[in-house]
């Protein structure tokens, strides 16, 4: 066992859970306002017909055994929602616990067909905005104090400022 150096340090760490992806996770996020709900974002191009696929994934941390069983106190991974799409390069969770959608938390996706998605946490697609038809969009962050601005960049070597419009007030 190595020296502890650090509050943070990761000595003789183990693997509680694994899952099996699908396709190849990419990024993974916790939700800033839950201990137990994250998302992980996965991407596959496939040479031969170029096509991209992908998905979002939700899933919660849940206790895996009853109390007294030999799981008892372990940790599992509970999968609550999937989203397919062209693949997710980044995710990023609306910064404000008390702003939500139908009671949900919700993220912003950057994905590999060059569009911006809001996914609730329950899996429900919000908005998608398309800013690039032939690049990928590979991150993507809400607006510091400012919760209707986004900033992403991509493969055409740009960055895009998106005003996202509050839709909540109309009627």
């Amino acid at each position: 066992s190595s020296p502890c150096h650090h509050p943070m340090a990761l000595p003789d760490a183990k693997t509680e859970h694994e899952v099996t992806c699908k396709l190849c996770p990419d990024v993974v996020e916790w939700c800033p306002h839950s201990t137990e709900l994250l998302a992980w974002g996965t991407y596959e191009h496939i040479e031969a017909s170029g096509e991209r696929c992908g998905a979002l994934v939700f899933a919660t941390v849940e206790e895996a055994g009853a109390s007294g069983d030999e799981t008892s106190g372990r940790f599992c991974l509970k999968q609550q929602a999937e989203v397919p799409t062209a693949g997710v390069y980044d995710i990023a969770w609306h910064p404000d616990a008390a702003r939500t959608v139908d009671s949900n938390w919700f993220v912003v996706t950057a994905c590999a067909d060059g569009a911006l998605r809001l996914v609730g946490a329950d899996g429900s697609k919000l908005a998608e905005r398309q800013l690039n038809d032939d690049n990928i969009l590979t991150h993507v962050c809400w607006g510091a104090g400012d919760d209707s601005k986004l900033v992403t960049v991509g493969q055409d070597g740009g960055l895009h400022l998106v005003q996202l419009e509050d839709c909540r007030d109309r009627k």
